[in-house]
């Protein structure tokens, strides 16, 4: 498909990435795939050209064949920088040519997405208020526990930062009341959390009457039938309970757990942040970080 010599390049540029760089397996894969992609449509369009002696224009040209496909400007972004990586490679690491062709080629500029939506404490209180105030147990007429198990889980992004999808994949055995502490697991790896006293008396609110649910799973929130808790569900009564406390707000239940992203942003440094929300990006936290202390 390719001259032999461009061949051995890409197998080497491929351990480079593997065994130098440490790249995961995934990002390599992708690397392989944009340099060969590339390589494809050179010769495919100009049998002539050899990876030695590309210009600008022949960048330029793969650049408009992408647009013309459709591609997105943050995936061409990252087409022009694996071949640039790889030309710097032969310039670098194998001393074989002295020019980028990719060198004077710019990226297009991608405009930064949006702040996340936050929702404020006391919009939280008045979020869990209306949950409160939901439908009464079909058993039990005394028992909001629908409102009790929202809450609980409310609670848990907004004071705790979880994320809703951790939050329903908690088993029984992840919640400990005696121990005050809730167990996740990110990437096999396990993270405790400890539970605050509001949460505390919300969740053995639930926990007093989760006993009405038929035991047909291990999950710790549980729906009327027993199993596993709906997080479609959840959004619903979310949305719901905004609506009828009045907030003139967009939000959904990630508002809660950017909110306190937002407020462990006040008092942390970015590197603390990714531990406390177990996450690689927080700069959105600090950018524009809205002035949640007057919102008390």
């Amino acid at each position: 498909m390719f001259p032999n010599l461009l061949d051995e390049l890409i197998h080497d540029f491929k351990w480079d990435l593997t065994n130098k760089k440490k790249l995961n397996q995934s990002a390599i894969r992708d690397s392989n795939f944009e340099i060969i992609a590339f390589f494809n449509f050179i010769y495919t369009t100009s049998s002539k050209k050899s990876f030695k002696n590309l210009k600008e224009n022949d960048i330029e040209r793969y650049i408009e064949f992408c647009i013309q496909k459709g591609v997105q400007k943050k995936t061409i972004n990252e087409k022009i920088r694996t071949i640039r990586k790889f030309y710097n490679y032969l310039i670098d690491d194998r001393q074989i040519l002295s020019y980028n062709p990719t060198s004077c080629i710019y990226y297009f500029k991608i405009e930064a997405p949006s702040s996340p939506k936050f929702i404020s404490r006391k919009e939280v209180e008045k979020v869990i208020r209306v949950l409160s105030e939901r439908a009464k147990s079909p058993i039990n007429s005394n028992i909001n526990d629908e409102g009790i198990r929202d809450i609980a889980i409310s609670q848990m992004m907004a004071y705790l930062g979880l994320k809703l999808k951790d939050i329903l994949n908690l088993r029984v055995d992840d919640v400990s009341l005696i121990n005050k502490k809730i167990r996740l697991n990110y990437k096999g790896e396990n993270r405790f959390v400890n539970i605050s006293s509001n949460l505390m008396m919300s969740l053995l609110k639930y926990e007093s009457m989760s006993y009405y649910f038929p035991d047909e799973s291990n999950y710790y929130f549980k729906s009327y039938s027993g199993h596993k808790y709906c997080a479609r569900t959840f959004q619903r009564h979310f949305k719901e309970a905004v609506l009828i406390s009045g907030l003139n707000k967009t939000l959904t239940p990630s508002s809660l757990k950017n909110s306190y992203a937002y407020y462990m942003a006040l008092e942390n440094s970015e590197d603390e942040l990714k531990k406390i929300l177990n996450q690689d990006k927080v700069t959105q936290y600090y950018d524009n970080n809205p002035n949640l202390e007057s919102e008390e």
